[in-house]
């Protein structure tokens, strides 16, 4: 969570909406009619990442393949949003992701 947390932030602190600040105002209609709240949106997308570093929860069953998947893929994004060059890394990611999980 490290980089991703850290690339978060450098969006907020230059005025800019992070990629999940951003998912949830594409989601917020729905979201509302569904009776969620931003908080509740956050706590879902952040649930396997919640869920390893607490200890609240005896027992979880996760998809960590997913939830990697899904904390890179907004890593990457923010990346994008701060208008960083991308790297090698984040380009074999992207061939990676849309080959195995996209099927493109």
């Amino acid at each position: 969570m490290g980089s991703e947390y850290a690339i978060s932030k450098a969006l907020s602190h230059s005025g800019e909406q992070n990629s999940l600040e951003l998912k949830y105002e594409t989601l917020e209609p729905l979201l509302t009619m569904q009776h969620q709240t931003k908080e509740d949106f956050i706590r879902g997308e952040n649930h396997a990442l919640i869920a390893v570093t607490s200890a609240s929860e005896a027992s979880i069953t996760l998809d960590l393949e997913e939830a990697a998947h899904s904390m890179i893929v907004r890593a990457c994004h923010n990346h994008d949003l701060l208008g960083l060059p991308p790297t090698s890394k984040t380009r074999r990611f992207e061939d990676l992701f849309y080959e195995d999980v996209i099927g493109v």
